[in-house]
């Protein structure tokens, strides 16, 4: 085949509502939903939408070249060229995955590491899910960690409908009378798939009163942002202005816009970096 080189544009922006909200196991792909996409082609006048990458590119040029040729989709679009792959993970939290549990299918759309072992390290930020039938309705149940306590969500029709608070994953699942799988199992807790997520995402991390010390956020600004930004920006004033405010939110873009000239260029990659500091750093709902 002839050799073929893309470049990737732009790698787009994933919405936290959608792709990590309480109903995203609807949007991410699983084998246990037949959920359908379309690729879209465009070449000049010439476009086609099918359902699969090969086929879209196949026809665009079979209209303009007139012939058979097939290409594959994977190897136009470069989704082997490991440069392209590191892009477009940038924005991307976390890759949601799912196991069973009996009758259920235990969804994992959130990741957060703790020192907790009675939770097996999870911490907040952790979310899962499950689907539940009850008087012949479906019942969407949310776990979460947030900020040391633990909560499940419980939604009707896309509803939010009850809000269960306790100490551990254990007492808010037995508040609801479930008694034939454990709170930890129920939460995804207990899976050895996710104890090893977990443990991958332990990444050093700190809370706002520690961002007063330099020697800890250089750390950060080193690990995540050094090399995708410039490197004579004062970058700790956004945080130690940030921290003496008494509004705890923030609006990204124009706190940025002060931190560089008026013609900089702002590329999804630096506020992909911009925010995964950000979120080590311990701020929450980053939305860009």
């Amino acid at each position: 085949m002839t050799n073929i080189t893309a470049t990737l544009i732009k790698n787009g922006l994933l919405d936290e509502n959608h792709y990590y909200g309480a109903y995203s196991r609807y949007w991410w792909r699983l084998s246990s939903i037949n959920k359908k996409k379309n690729y879209y082609c465009e070449s000049g006048s010439f476009s086609s939408i099918k359902p699969d990458l090969t086929s879209a590119i196949s026809t665009v040029y079979k209209r303009i070249f007139n012939n058979q040729t097939c290409y594959s989709g994977f190897s136009v679009l470069e989704w082997t060229n490991e440069s392209i792959i590191q892009q477009l993970l940038l924005n991307v939290q976390f890759i949601s995955i799912s196991f069973s549990l009996g009758e259920y299918k235990i969804f994992i759309f959130g990741i957060g590491p703790s020192s907790n072992f009675e939770w097996n390290y999870a911490g907040s930020g952790y979310k899962s899910s499950l689907l539940r039938t009850t008087n012949g309705k479906r019942v969407l149940y949310v776990s979460k960690i947030e900020n040391n306590f633990c909560a499940l969500e419980i939604y009707k029709d896309f509803n939010l409908k009850d809000r269960v608070e306790g100490s551990s994953p254990n007492e808010v699942w037995q508040r609801l009378k479930i008694y034939k799988y454990t709170g930890m199992q129920l939460y995804g807790l207990e899976n050895l798939e996710v104890q090893s997520f977990i443990r991958q995402y332990h990444i050093p991390s700190c809370l706002p009163n520690n961002w007063s010390d330099y020697a800890l956020m250089k750390f950060f600004f080193d690990h995540h942002l050094k090399r995708r930004t410039l490197a004579d920006i004062n970058w700790h004033t956004l945080f130690l202005n940030w921290h003496k405010n008494q509004n705890n939110i923030i609006e990204l873009y124009s706190s940025l816009e002060s931190l560089y000239s008026l013609d900089y260029q702002f590329s999804d990659r630096k506020i992909g970096a911009w925010r995964a500091m950000l979120r080590a750093c311990g701020c929450h709902n980053i939305t860009p």
